[in-house]
């Protein structure tokens, strides 16, 4: 979306102040061809330079080149229902189910979609005190509030990545490996249910050779399941997770 392309005067003359398009856009002046303020000027979707060069512009998402007629394509946009939006909204949420796992024989249930869910029925008082240590986390800036004498209020003392309801407790997906084997070491019976989605490949061709500092992580990542790579920009993290997907 900002790729910079030469655009029609045709389509800078299309815009006027009293289109409903641009009833909010006070700021744009179609005389001198500027606007007043840079931050204003940014979710204007057609911005105009001097030189009269689209700053971005709508592009085929097929073939990635800018579409010809962009003030046509505005107009055909179509409405789309708040349902739908909430259909798509639950495919993508959490994944929780309405219904409540119930542990089996007194055996603990985990169940791994887009989250961790555990019953309550099967938790034991070792593996709650394991959870409560590795998954709350100290806020230095709660600390450095009280020690110098500041507000400490709406300030959380701990971070918790621990959410529970009556029935059940959730925790972060990427907590299930250590998870899993806290509970074989300490002997804790339990139920493992995957219920992740399986979505079907998409082929495509990768020929890029992996540098030195990516050899190391891409035989590490290419052991898990899932996980997040943390490197700096620039590094190739898209690489080595493309290199992961071809294989």
């Amino acid at each position: 979306m900002g790729k910079k392309v030469p655009c029609s005067e045709n389509v800078g003359k299309k815009f006027k102040k009293t289109d409903t398009f641009l009833k909010r856009a006070t700021f744009w002046d179609m005389k001198n061809d500027n606007a007043k303020s840079p931050r204003q000027h940014q979710p204007f979707p057609l911005p105009f330079q001097r030189s009269r060069r689209c700053v971005c512009c709508f592009i085929n998402p097929k073939t990635f080149e800018p579409i010809i007629d962009q003030w046509n394509f505005l107009k055909n946009i179509k409405r789309v229902a708040t349902n739908h939006l909430d259909e798509l909204y639950d495919g993508l949420k959490s994944g929780i189910e309405s219904n409540t796992p119930i542990a089996t024989n007194g055996k603990l249930n985990i169940y791994l979609n887009n989250q961790v869910r555990l019953s309550r029925v099967g938790l034991t008082t070792t593996l709650i005190n394991f959870l409560k240590e590795e998954l709350n986390f100290a806020n230095s800036e709660f600390f450095i509030k009280k020690k110098s004498g500041r507000n400490t209020f709406e300030t959380a003392r701990y971070f918790k990545l621990v959410e529970e309801t009556e029935s059940e407790i959730f925790i972060p997906r990427g907590f299930i490996g250590k998870l899993l084997r806290f509970c074989k070491e300490s002997q804790i019976e339990f139920y493992f249910i995957d219920k992740r989605k399986l979505k079907p490949s998409i082929p495509f061709a990768f020929n890029a050779a992996l540098r030195n500092h990516q050899l190391g992580v891409n035989e590490t990542f290419s052991k898990k399941d899932y996980g997040v790579i943390v490197a700096p920009p620039g590094s190739g993290k898209t690489i080595i997770d493309l290199k992961k997907k071809k294989k």
